[in-house]
Parts: C-alpha cells; structure tokens; sequence
C-alpha cells in the first residue's frame, strides 16, 4: 500500500482546509438536568500537499546515497472520478465518527490528477543501482500484456501500514492473473538487490485518503469492528463496477527520478 511518501511544501496556507462538524449527538444525563446537544470536535480534511512530511513516521531510518524506489500504476484519472471518491471521501468521514475519531486530520489524496496502485512495497537503491534494475524491470515485463481492472467504489476498506502508525482508506482492485503475474516479475527484479517483496497475498488498492494513526486499533478499543461500506450497508453490486485500462508501470525514486514502462499492446 501507499505507505510513507513526501507529502509537498511546509507551506502552512490553510486556503484548502475544510472543516466539517460530525452531528450532532446527545448523551443521557440525569433527571435534573435536560439532554444536553454535545458536538465533537470537528473532522478536519486537509490535502495531502499541505502535509509536512514530519507528520509521518518513517518506515525505514535514512542512509546517505540511498534512493527511495516506488513501483506502481496510475489508474484512476481524479477529472473521471472526481464526484464518485469525494462521496467515499464522506462516507469515509461518517465511518470515523461512528468509531470515535474525533477531532482528528484526515488527509485528502485528492489532490492529484491521478491516484496510483503500488504494485511493490517501499524499497531503497543507491544511484548507481538505479538504471540497471530499471533495464531489468522493462525487460520483465514488457511482454506482459495490457489489462481492464475493476474497481467497485461502494467497496471501501481500511488497511493499516506495517509500523501500525498510518491508516488508509481505500478502494480495492480485483486481482486478476496478469496483475499478479506483474507483481511476480517486480518481485523477481527486487529480489535481484535483496529488496523486500510484495504483500502474500497482493492487496490491491488505490488510498482515498489517510490518518495518522491506528484505526483498526482504536474500532476494537469502542468494540466494534473495522467495517467496509459494503458492511455498513451500501448497495455493493456489480452496477457500480468501473472499469479502468493499465497500459503502463512506473518506477519513480525520490521526487526527480520516474520511468514509465509499456505494456504489450493487444
């Protein structure tokens, strides 16, 4: 998933932050006194760019000379898609009340043009490393052919990252064999330079948005459990099956450094 990454400048320009009041809810007090309108502290959505990058914990200690490597895929164009993920960006907000988060930051990732599928986990290179494990990354999977992925809107999750300090809420992504036959090939490249591989089983996905901190944790701690749309109630069907066309990978290290590689044409 998409773990840790630069989240922009450190401007502090609050123009883009939207605060929205969850409703309100009364609690039972006692028979001298009326019920009480009690208002939690707002949840606050901000973009991902206007994060500091000291937010987050990072997963790995930094080493001098070393490049941190993404592999991953665009899927999903925001001018496409704009109206369908800020309504799963409220659901998204009504899931946080539901299990107390209160008062917290939820950070938009939609403001981007695209949203990106990680089809490797974090991995670091030094620079020299870089372009040889770029050619050996195109030759593997260059004869793999272009795929339509499916994507059911409706079918939101939570995953949590591997240090449990970060929470995603995101769209799962149906894994079809050539989609894991492309995570085989990365997988087969980072091993080559004693890189981690990828989650077993793949987790699909594409992040709407995200919080500092463990929400599965803090779902378990008010005794409920971490729940999808689709268990909450929504009407997941097929209808609402989107469909999106992968035609390329891309490897990016650091913020300068991004190589896109094509898919076999069918």
């Amino acid at each position: 998933m998409d773990l840790l990454g630069d989240y922009g400048s450190d401007d502090d320009d609050d123009s883009d932050t939207i605060s929205i009041t969850p409703t309100t809810r009364k609690r039972k007090r006692s028979k001298e006194q009326d019920d009480t309108a009690i208002t939690p502290p707002p949840i606050t959505i901000v973009p991902s760019q206007s994060i500091k990058a000291s937010t987050f914990v990072r997963s790995t200690p930094h080493v001098p000379g070393n490049w941190a490597g993404h592999v991953f895929a665009a899927v999903i164009r925001l001018e496409d898609w704009r109206n369908t993920l800020t309504e799963s960006l409220h659901r998204f907000q009504v899931y946080l009340e539901k299990i107390g988060f209160a008062g917290g930051t939820v950070i938009s990732h939609l403001d981007s043009n695209e949203l990106h599928m990680s089809l490797a986990r974090p991995f670091t290179l030094q620079l020299g490393s870089i372009q040889p494990f770029v050619q050996q990354l195109e030759k593997r999977l260059c004869h793999l052919p272009t795929i339509t992925l499916c994507i059911n809107p409706c079918d939101e999750k939570v995953l949590v990252n591997d240090d449990r300090t970060r929470s995603f809420w995101t769209l799962p992504i149906h894994a079809n064999p050539t989609l894991r036959a492309i995570v085989e090939e990365v997988d087969a490249v980072l091993q080559n330079y004693n890189q981690p591989a990828y989650y077993n089983p793949p987790v699909f996905h594409v992040s709407v948005a995200s919080v500092v901190g463990d929400l599965e944790a803090l779902a378990n701690r008010n005794c409920q459990q971490t729940k999808t749309a689709k268990s909450r109630g929504s009407s997941s069907t097929k209808s609402h099956t989107r469909h999106v066309n992968l035609k390329q990978v891309q490897c990016s290290f650091g913020n300068t450094k991004c190589y896109s590689i094509n898919l076999l044409q069918r």
